[in-house]
């Protein structure tokens, strides 16, 4: 363990750097884990059952009229999800402000990305890919 924190340079900025780092990893994996999993293999074998939920509107919630607590749950959610992604990845590396927007933007499109791609390769429309998603887990960052 000495000879361990010794390679990162034995003071005690190393070692913060090391925690939040540790830290900023299980971020990562905890933001995979409600990001991908669980996914539903369609078992059916036929493409007349998948029929995946895609909304490239921004802003436009469908009906979310009937269920106004469950929506705002769920765009809070999205925020909430990633604002440690934006507190985490300053402790790592600096990002110019300039930048800040597109690794918001890159983020929340990962997520979105990452659950269409599983959605086409398990034929499962478990998913809803919403562009709204993109945009409020880009504001959390």
């Amino acid at each position: 363990m000495v000879r361990f924190y010794r390679s990162f340079g034995g003071g005690s900025g190393k070692f913060s750097y090391l925690l939040s780092f540790s830290l900023f990893w299980v971020y990562i994996l905890v933001l995979v884990q409600a990001v991908i999993f669980p996914f539903v293999i369609n078992t059916a074998g036929s493409a007349a059952s998948f029929n995946p939920s895609i909304n490239l509107i921004p802003f436009h919630f469908g009906g979310c009229f009937n269920m106004p607590a469950q929506c705002t749950a769920g765009i809070v959610d999205n925020i909430l999800l990633t604002i440690p992604f934006g507190f985490g990845i300053n402790f790592l590396t600096r990002v110019k402000p300039r930048n800040i927007f597109w690794l918001a933007l890159g983020v929340g499109l990962g997520c979105e990305i990452s659950q269409l791609c599983i959605s086409m390769l398990f034929w499962s429309g478990f998913r809803a890919i919403d562009i709204n998603d993109v945009i409020f887990n880009a504001a959390g960052v």
